[in-house]
């Protein structure tokens, strides 16, 4: 498989829809909690945008490294790596270069926004590798989509107490747009 088709692959790989609504809503809670301080939109809100997307794209593509068996048996032949248009290898380059863009964005916006950023990440990964097929699977997502806001304000530089509700908000309903998800895959799976 060469050029397009390659292209269009690789991007199903890493989940398009989530990863590009999870990115843009970091960069407008970003934006907004810039402005709400009478800060500029800058390179602290570039680099934040640029390592949620880094790790989007680390956990669609391991998600369907863990799961193309499982996909193949299931003849979910819109995944790439199920229906063998990408190969692991592939797969596995790709996360690795989201993990990358993760690390490279965040290292220069110091230790608390990194460790948040891994700590969002790391339990999407627990999700993949373990929970993904028990009861709970819900758990990652409470933990990642808390995180998420903290990760995001320390990104940009603002003080953490300006979203301290946001995780007690966020959280439940990623969850339980998890569940509603984990539906319409459960007979397959």
């Amino acid at each position: 498989m060469h050029g397009l088709a390659a292209s269009a692959a690789a991007v199903r790989l890493v989940h398009p829809a989530p990863t590009l609504a999870v990115t843009a809503l970091s960069a407008a809670l970003g934006a907004i909690l810039l402005v709400q301080a009478g800060l500029p939109i800058d390179e602290r809100w570039m680099r934040t945008v640029a390592a949620v997307l880094g790790s989007q794209i680390f956990v669609g593509a391991t998600n369907d490294l863990v799961d193309r068996g499982r996909d193949a048996a299931a003849g979910r032949l819109s995944k790439p790596l199920a229906s063998g248009e990408l190969s692991p290898e592939i797969a596995l380059w790709i996360a690795s270069a989201g993990l990358a863009i993760q690390l490279v964005a965040s290292l220069p916006l110091g230790a608390v926004a990194t460790l948040l950023g891994l700590v969002a990440t790391g339990s999407a990964l627990i999700y993949n590798l373990w929970l993904s097929r028990t009861p709970a699977s819900f758990l990652p997502y409470l933990v990642s989509f808390a995180v998420l806001p903290l990760w995001v304000a320390a990104g940009v530089g603002v003080p953490l107490d300006r979203v301290a509700a946001a995780p007690l908000l966020v959280a439940p309903f990623a969850a339980a747009a998890h569940l509603a998800n984990v539906l319409r895959d459960f007979d397959a799976d």
